[in-house]
């Protein structure tokens, strides 16, 4: 489980906030409809929203300054133009500031093939760039690797800048809330 957990896994995100607020400040969601254009409180000094992009996951961070997307869901589901772009569109988001891709699944980061073409992104940060696949992988689809090096080719392209995310990074997401990386593949 170990060697399955740092190989697939590659990315653990787990967020601790330092926040200077009250417990009102603090908005979450766990579903789309609860942060839609004029839903969004303008002072939480955080909102998640997991968008249900059916097979995968896109995990939409918002902060007073910054909009991150972990994970945009898989393009054989048509995951960003059917569920991410129109919530986008719908909260008035343009530009997502930072994209995380968690690891070279295609359920997981399939969508940015789509959304690095339809919007501004400001940074990547991603795990791995081995897309190493084994029968031990249940997750992995055929021709991931093939489409995981077409996106950094895209994203490359686009002049986004790219960050292999390494264990103890620290990104500061907003004013008061800091990601440290817990766990990263040291692979790749």
């Amino acid at each position: 489980m170990q060697h399955r957990s740092s190989r697939f896994f590659t990315l653990l995100i787990i967020v601790s906030f330092v926040f200077l607020f009250q417990a009102s400040s603090l908005c979450l969601a766990s579903s789309s409809s609860s942060l839609a254009a004029g839903h969004h409180k303008e002072d939480a000094q955080l909102s998640v929203t997991f968008l249900d992009v059916g097979q995968g996951d896109a995990i939409l961070v918002r902060t007073r300054e910054k909009t991150v997307l972990i994970d945009a869901g898989n393009d054989i589901d048509h995951a960003a133009e059917d569920i991410i772009l129109p919530f986008l569109e719908a909260a008035g988001i343009k530009k997502i500031d930072t994209a995380v891709i968690t690891h070279a699944h295609r359920d997981h980061f399939g969508g940015f093939l789509t959304l690095v073409e339809a919007l501004p992104i400001g940074e990547f940060i991603y795990s791995t760039e081995s897309t190493i696949v084994t029968q031990a992988d249940p997750e992995a689809t055929k021709g991931d690797d093939v489409l995981y090096k077409r996106l950094f080719s895209l994203i490359r392209g686009k002049n986004i800048p790219l960050k292999k995310a390494r264990i103890s990074d620290s990104f500061n997401w907003g004013s008061q809330v800091h990601v440290d990386i817990l766990h990263a593949d040291q692979i790749g």
